[in-house]
C-alpha cells in the first residue's frame, strides 16, 4: 500500500474512532445499588430489599449550586419475589443538596401503579457522605438519616436501614468497539511497516 493510501486510511479510522468515542460518551451512565429493609403495612413482615438505580449522565442536571436534580434512566426495586420497575420520566428524579455542609438526598419515582419516595439527610449526624451536588462526587450513602415508603397496588412498605453505593463504571459497548478497532488498526499499521522495512 502506498504511503498516501495508508495516510488516508488512518485519517478515516481516526474520524470513525472519534465518532465512536462521542457515541460512547453520550451513552455513559452512573449506577447505584441500594439495600435496606422493607416492612409491609399489610402483614407487618420485614424483608430485605435491593434496588438498582441507573443514571444517564447525558441528561443529568448539575447546576453547581446548593441543589441539583438528576433524571434517571431506570430504577429496579426488588422485595422478595416482587419486582417494581420505574423508567425514564420527567417525574422520576433524584435531588441532591449541600447547604453549608449539610447534605440531603431524595429519590422520587412513579409508574402506572407504584410510588416510591426515599429521603435522607445528615443534619445532626456525625459526618457527611458526600460534598457538593455533583452526582460524580457521591460514592455512598450510609450515615444519612434515611427513610422511605413504597406504595404499590396491593401493599405499602416502610423502608429503613437504607444504604447505597456507587457501582464501578463498566465500559459501554461503543467503548469496547472503539478499543478493539484501535488495537486492530495499530496492528495493521505495524504489520505494514514491517513489510515495508523487509522490502527495503
Amino acid at each position: 500500500m502506498k504511503l498516501s493510501s495508508l495516510k488516508t486510511t488512518l485519517i478515516g479510522a481516526a474520524a470513525l474512532a472519534g465518532a465512536l468515542f462521542t457515541g460512547a460518551a453520550n451513552a455513559s451512565s452512573t449506577t447505584f445499588d441500594l439495600t435496606g429493609d422493607a416492612t409491609s403495612f399489610e402483614t407487618f413482615e420485614t424483608t430485605n430489599f435491593t434496588a438498582t438505580l441507573v443514571f444517564d449522565d447525558a441528561v443529568s442536571d448539575d447546576d453547581g449550586s446548593f441543589q441539583s436534580s438528576y433524571e434517571f434512566s431506570s430504577l429496579t426495586f426488588t422485595i422478595g419475589a416482587n419486582v417494581f420497575s420505574f423508567g425514564a420520566d420527567i417525574t422520576n428524579f433524584v435531588t441532591i443538596g449541600d447547604i453549608f455542609g449539610e447534605n440531603f438526598i431524595s429519590i422520587d419515582a412513579f409508574n402506572a401503579t407504584d410510588v416510591l419516595t426515599i429521603a435522607g439527610d445528615n443534619i445532626g449526624g456525625s459526618g457527611s457522605d458526600f460534598t457538593g451536588t455533583d452526582l460524580a462526587n457521591i460514592t455512598s450513602i450510609s450515615s444519612l438519616n434515611t427513610f422511605g415508603i413504597l406504595t404499590t397496588a396491593t401493599d405499602s412498605f416502610d423502608l429503613t436501614n437504607i444504604r447505597a453505593a456507587a457501582v464501578s463504571a463498566v465500559p459501554e459497548p461503543a467503548t469496547w468497539l472503539m478499543m478493539i478497532f484501535g488495537f486492530s488498526l495499530t496492528g495493521v499499521a505495524l504489520q505494514r511497516r514491517r513489510r515495508a522495512i523487509t522490502a527495503a
